[in-house]
């Protein structure tokens, strides 16, 4: 639809930016007033290996909302290089 509108216009690169740096504001801000209203929550890691043979770590915060409900929220995610032995575990 975008290409048969003369009119239209790309956005930049910049405004792009901008949007998505807003979107992550707002998220965050969002989840830190339900994970502040949380009793406990639980951390928990998990590592795994990707079908490209690709390491990654994740990190998850759990916890049960005011209506009973899990809530879950990935805190970080990121590639590993290193073998998964505890000493590595524990450093990353």
């Amino acid at each position: 639809m975008a290409l048969q509108n003369v009119d239209y216009k790309l956005p930049t690169r910049q405004n792009i930016d901008s949007i998505v740096d807003r979107m992550f504001r707002d998220k965050s801000l969002e989840l830190k007033v339900k994970y502040n209203r949380a009793s406990a929550i639980a951390i928990t890691s998990d590592f795994w290996t990707s079908l490209g043979n690709e390491s990654y770590c994740s990190v998850t915060a759990h916890w049960i909302d005011s209506e009973w409900l899990l809530q879950s929220v990935t805190l970080d995610c990121i590639g590993v290089t290193e073998r998964h032995f505890a000493e590595n575990v524990a450093e990353i």
